[in-house]
């Protein structure tokens, strides 16, 4: 049966940490049916998890590697709680059946194209600098909406979080929460029903109960998550106090 592996390491890579018990998951695919059999190893922080099954196409990659960071990064969080270090889980490789090495690079091509108030060359990518600088929340949301790039099942929750963190931004902290929301989304140019997405299907992940939120779903909320932090931006460029012009930033 064909195997293909994940390789990567643990962050930081001096503390020589290992796993050398003998593990191995069966876990079945829900939609497809397929078995994996994923076994994790880690030498000297180095990461190897193979993955085994009865057949292997391109497309299981999308579920192969979630489900493998998954299983390492469990056993990772039980080394961490156990002596206290803070450990990362970085999977960059993957090998396929014939013995092909592949960089795994995350992009989110969905969200590409849709920062629009700043460019990585442009003059104005200094001004969103001295923003976060200014406002240390304001990096924490960019930080949620690229871990939301990065991380696999929890997307939504970072994203929700994001938002969150620019109401608080936005809006009078005198008002209650319900006001200000309607003052962050007066400001923006949004309705209700458009930022509802991001809340509502991330409210039972982010209270701590795990469950399954569809790749569409994930999707659009990323999607939104990316054009409000777009349009937050634009609003400070703006002078920050004045709702965004109409004529430019049509109601969403």
């Amino acid at each position: 049966m064909p195997v293909v592996h994940l390789l990567g390491y643990v962050s930081p890579t001096n503390l020589q940490i290992g796993f050398k018990l003998p593990l191995h998951v069966d876990v079945t695919n829900p939609f497809s049916g397929k078995l994996y059999d994923i076994r994790p190893e880690i030498r000297d922080c180095k990461i190897d998890v193979s993955c085994q099954m009865d057949e292997f196409i391109l497309a299981d990659f999308q579920d192969i590697f979630p489900l493998a960071l998954d299983i390492v990064s469990n056993v990772v969080n039980l080394i961490a709680f156990a002596t206290g270090w803070g450990l990362t889980v970085i999977l960059d490789k993957f090998v396929d059946p014939d013995g092909n090495e592949k960089t795994i690079r995350h992009r989110t091509e969905y969200v590409q194209g849709l920062c629009t108030s700043y460019g990585i060359d442009k003059s104005r990518f200094s001004a969103v600098l001295q923003m976060l600088h200014k406002q240390p929340s304001l990096g924490w949301a960019f930080e949620d909406l690229a871990r939301a790039i990065r991380e696999t099942n929890t997307k939504t929750v970072h994203c929700a979080r994001a938002i969150e963190t620019l109401k608080h931004l936005v809006a009078d902290e005198n008002l209650n929460n319900t006001k200000r929301w309607e003052q962050f989304r007066d400001k923006l140019n949004l309705t209700v029903e458009y930022v509802k997405i991001l809340t509502d299907y991330s409210a039972e992940n982010r209270h701590g109960k795990r469950v399954f939120v569809s790749a569409e779903i994930t999707q659009e909320t990323m999607r939104r998550a990316w054009i409000i932090m777009d349009r937050y931006i634009a609003f400070r460029l703006h002078g920050g106090i004045a709702p965004l012009p109409l004529s430019q930033f049509p109601m969403l």
